[in-house]
């Protein structure tokens, strides 16, 4: 095999100002033949935050790539230079990983429920990356007395939908969504939690639901659901009157995308699990960013990075990633540093429709 992939940033100046990207790379393919393709092909990836290439290297040598310059990517190139990644394996295989893990999302997202093969891939995705293995109950469905929940009590949530096992993957938790029990000034016992608008959950926003109309709702969505009771200090601790006037202050806020992604990345470089990277991680928000526009959500990144730039109110929703990269470097302050930055609880972010108000936190 070739060693290991050169330092990010192997570009040498190209003519005409070009630039090249070369790869040396020494030793024989293993299992070469006169007269058949090697055996042994590595790949790699070269990206910036506007460009990308995947290059395939199977014999010993030199390999050039040109690469275009001029505009943003100038600036990027000359303080972080080009990224080279190594595929850990075959393109074919990578390929083939990328499709499965499209398929974790593909089936649960487009309905109600979750069917048994999805869940069972999604299950296998978190035993092979997350190390969580989620044994089958003997008795799957369990009913809760009502009267037995109290205020303040938590309901640990994992629907094996993609994007709870993806949530747990990357923060390393044993549960992807959170939701307490409260009972109203009506005398009723509520579920209050942060939630966006999907095929199985009819509103977007912090909301307050009727116990057995959620305890509906979480069946048809096949969550599983784990409640997990305050102790009896925590009780006597816990302000009922206290937390209704909070929700009451929250309710009908947007749900925390924020909170979800800046309570998890915290750390320059020690919140992403294997294979992440906060220089992939870099380079993927800038190269997705065009395609992300086309789904009409608001992005998680962009306002929040200009937040912590300094950036006044008024101009948060028209900051583009790359804008944001731009003003960073400006600044002198590193993606790194950027992203390490912590969420201030008096942030004040621009809302769909126009209008201000915090992020809905993550209940």
């Amino acid at each position: 095999h070739p060693p290991p992939p050169p330092t990010p940033g192997s570009a040498l100046a190209g003519g005409k100002g070009g630039r090249q990207v070369v790869l040396t790379c020494s030793g024989g393919p293993v299992g070469a033949v006169p007269w058949g393709p090697a055996a042994c092909t590595d790949t790699y990836l070269l990206a910036t935050t506007t460009q990308w290439k995947v290059v395939r290297v199977s014999k010993a040598g030199v390999t050039t790539t040109p690469w275009g310059a001029g505009g943003e990517d100038e600036d990027d190139v000359a303080t972080y230079g080009i990224r080279v990644f190594r595929f850990a394996s075959s393109l074919t295989a990578a390929v083939e990983a990328i499709w499965q893990t499209v398929e974790l999302f593909r089936g649960p997202l487009s309905g109600a429920g979750v069917a048994k093969g999805d869940a069972e891939r999604n299950a296998a995705f978190l035993r092979q990356y997350a190390h969580y293995d989620m044994v089958p109950r003997t008795y799957p469905d369990v009913a809760m007395n009502e009267s037995d929940i109290r205020s303040g009590d938590m309901f640990g949530i994992v629907r094996l939908d993609g994007l709870d096992p993806l949530i747990m993957w990357g923060t390393g938790s044993g549960i992807g969504h959170t939701a307490a029990a409260l009972r109203m000034d009506d005398g009723q016992l509520y579920v209050v939690e942060s939630q966006d608008h999907t095929s199985y959950w009819p509103l977007g926003s912090i909301q307050k639901t009727k116990y057995a109309d959620w305890i509906a709702l979480a069946s048809k969505a096949d969550y599983n659901v784990v409640w997990l009771p305050l102790t009896g200090a925590a009780r006597k601790r816990f302000n009922e009157t206290a937390a209704r006037e909070a929700f009451a202050s929250w309710e009908g806020l947007p749900y925390g995308f924020y909170n979800v992604l800046w309570g998890w990345i915290d750390t320059p470089s020690h919140n992403f699990p294997w294979p992440l990277h906060s220089k992939l991680f870099m380079v993927a928000l800038g190269i997705l960013e065009p395609y992300l526009l086309h789904t009409g959500k608001p992005s998680v990144v962009n306002a929040a990075f200009g937040q912590r730039l300094g950036v006044p109110f008024t101009e948060l929703a028209g900051l583009t990633t790359k804008k944001a990269y731009a003003l960073a470097r400006s600044k002198g302050v590193s993606f790194e540093k950027l992203i390490s930055m912590p969420e201030q609880d008096s942030w004040i972010y621009p809302q769909p429709g126009g209008g201000g108000g915090g992020p809905g936190p993550v209940l």
